[in-house]
């Protein structure tokens, strides 16, 4: 079973975790920028907690991720017109 997370840099790390343990994933893609947008958590304390950094960010923060693969894009797949698989209205 595979799990993919858009927008993982967004999503609060228990809302990750969920489809992860419920599939009990073998493999995990997460897709986003952690510094771009963050988790919008309301209330301060859980902020405070942890609960405003994701999954994504984790992985992305931390050096002792073992058998995670971090794939940068070098180019902007769906801003690029010439890309024949996107359609632009």
């Amino acid at each position: 079973m595979q799990v993919i997370v858009d927008e993982a840099g967004m999503c609060p790390e228990p809302q990750c975790l969920v489809p992860i343990i419920a599939t009990a994933a073998e493999q995990v893609v997460l897709i986003g920028d952690h510094q771009q947008l963050r988790p919008i958590i309301m209330c301060r304390e859980a902020g405070e907690l942890g609960l405003e950094t994701s999954l994504f960010e984790r992985y992305a923060m931390t050096s002792t991720s073992k058998n995670v693969q971090f794939v940068m894009l070098n180019e902007q797949y769906r801003m690029v017109r010439k890309n024949p698989f996107i359609i632009i209205i």
